[in-house]
């Protein structure tokens, strides 16, 4: 065992500080690992803060704990990690800035989330690098440590799907992949949208995707991808501009020189560049602030780049697929949303109705996870628990589909599932207060889920003046309260809007 000043999660009330404990993978149980799949390393040098931050994180994620930089990297060499939350008050030798600089050099891939005093300025942290910032004072409250826990799970989720790293060409060759693979269901709609997509594959016209939070927009635009002329041997990009620094936007889209900026020491490719003779997806397309449309739209029009600090053109050849759960047409009346790139984007429109309005694909899906997560052989659905399918609405669209299966293999399955399982599971789990036995990323869900419902309240549910508490524009908070489910609950409410 190494020594040092990491301490495991699992040691809860024992902050010594004198050993560094990784929590060891459970392969015992084949889907065990979905219970705490990502790891989570905290580098501050307070113990109370150590404490405070990793005893709320431990419920969802392995935790390492650090309280020094030099410390940091020599664990950092040795154990994968999957987000590092840094105070930006390290002292020492390595502080903050001397970490973060060796950790984008070192794993520039991995995301890094700053947790800054409240006199602390963003700017001082931001230019260092592609970092989140986040004050401490959020973490006094529970709506705060909502906002850090999705903040956490979205760069994971961002850093697992890198555009550097979606190069799926080997994958799609050996399974043989074709449209009807991302798009499971027997609905008239599923059928329709095969068509589509092929459609949309052989055209190369620019897509834009609608459609609720988890309806399966990804799968669609991966669907697209696949259809193409020699898709398997040309790239599939993905990049969500709601996860990305502002001030680091076009780095991330266009690329930059080695020493563009201070943090840069190295080039790097863009995700147009990534992209260039395939298909570059933009997720969340709705959440772009308008400043950095116009720079997208320039691109498009163009299609030509230049790399941050550089002089070079590169030629771009480059499908464009935008995905969206907001209301472009609106926002473009509203003025939120540039009219001409929303024309841009919008050559082909392929809408995805939520899965309430298409129930007869709930069973398909359901078997498609099951047979993912299960190994145990097929497993069927009897009569009655297929009714229970059908006369639920699923909120959550495919991707709690998804988690239902990962839910009913975790519990264990024989060959039938029955309408008690069913049962135990659907009616309440939305708003469940005991949570301790979800995945993760439901356990995420709920806990946020109560957290901000609980703070507008407070509000008499009033979204403008929630946001103004809470320091985050209109239409962020409004976008991560349609996420999560928050907005079709509340329009019962007169004063939501």
């Amino acid at each position: 065992m190494t020594t040092g000043w990491f301490k495991d999660s699992t040691k809860r009330n024992n902050m010594s500080d004198k050993q560094i404990h990784t929590q060891p993978d459970d392969h015992s149980n084949p889907i065990g690992i979905e219970r705490s799949q990502w790891r989570v390393l905290i580098v501050d040098p307070q113990p109370a803060v150590r404490q405070v931050v990793g005893d709320f994180l431990k419920e969802f994620y392995r935790l390492s704990l650090s309280q020094s930089g030099d410390r940091t990297i020599t664990f950092l060499a040795k154990q994968d990690v999957d987000v590092m939350l840094v105070n930006d008050q390290l002292p020492g030798e390595i502080g903050a800035r001397a970490l973060i600089r060796h950790a984008q050099a070192n794993y520039p891939d991995l995301p890094i989330i700053v947790l800054s005093g409240e006199k602390a300025t963003k700017a001082g942290v931001v230019e260092v690098g592609t970092c989140s910032f986040v004050p401490k004072k959020i973490l006094r409250t529970e709506v705060g440590r909502a906002q850090l826990l999705l903040l956490i799970d979205r760069r994971i989720h961002a850093h697992q799907h890198d555009r550097r790293t979606v190069f799926q060409r080997q994958q799609q060759q050996r399974a043989g992949m074709t449209a009807g693979h991302f798009l499971i269901g027997r609905s008239p709609t599923i059928e329709a949208l095969r068509e589509t997509a092929v459609q949309a594959g052989r055209s190369r016209l620019n897509v834009l995707i609608t459609g609720e939070t988890g309806v399966g927009k990804t799968l669609l635009a991966q669907a697209v991808h696949l259809a193409g002329e020699q898709a398997s041997s040309r790239p599939y990009v993905t990049l969500d501009p709601s996860t990305l620094v502002p001030s680091l936007f076009e780095a991330e889209l266009f690329g930059h020189a080695r020493g563009a900026f201070t943090g840069a020491t190295h080039a790097q490719v863009g995700a147009f560049e990534a992209a260039n003779g395939g298909t570059l997806l933009l997720d969340e397309i709705g959440d772009l602030p308008l400043d950095l449309q116009r720079k997208l739209l320039q691109a498009v029009e163009e299609r030509v780049i230049r790399r941050v600090g550089d002089v070079r053109e590169i030629h771009l050849n480059v499908r464009l697929i935008a995905a969206t759960n907001r209301n472009l047409e609106r926002d473009v009346e509203n003025g939120r949303f540039r009219a001409d790139l929303y024309q841009r984007l919008n050559e082909l429109r392929v809408h995805i109705p939520p899965l309430r309005e298409r129930k007869e694909d709930v069973a398909p899906l359901l078997a498609y996870f099951i047979e993912q997560y299960h190994h145990g052989g097929s497993v069927r659905t009897n009569d009655d628990a297929e009714r229970i399918v059908r006369g639920y609405d699923w909120p959550g669209n495919v991707r709690e589909v998804r988690t239902l299966a990962r839910r009913l293999c975790a519990e264990g399955i024989g060959d039938t599932i029955h309408e008690e399982e069913l049962i135990k599971m659907l009616p309440t789990r939305v708003d469940r207060t005991d949570s301790s036995d979800l995945p993760p990323e439901e356990r995420i869900r709920v806990y946020s889920r109560r957290a901000y419902l609980q703070v507008l309240k407070e509000h008499a549910y009033n979204i403008r003046g929630t946001a103004r508490t809470l320091d985050v524009p209109y239409h962020t908070l409004r976008s991560r309260l349609k996420s999560l489910d928050l907005l079709h609950a509340l329009r019962k409410k007169p004063d939501v809007i």
